[in-house]
């Protein structure tokens, strides 16, 4: 995998208490980074392309 730059932005705003975004077009490669940088590190992942966690996020109960 190519090291991004951003790699370092980012796992240095964990612990900070709060959410971390990553927008940007489809196929650059934000979930492989996520995923890389989330590795070994408690977290919660949502994918908003997932329908279920989608419908959840719409319709909170």
């Amino acid at each position: 995998m190519i090291q991004r730059e951003l790699s370092a932005a980012i796992e240095s705003k964990f612990g900070k208490g709060k959410a971390i975004i990553i927008i940007g077009p489809r196929q650059v490669g934000k979930t492989t980074l996520c995923k890389s940088i989330l590795e070994n590190k408690e977290h919660l992942f949502l994918d908003g392309d997932d329908p279920t966690v989608r419908n959840i996020l719409t319709n909170p109960k």
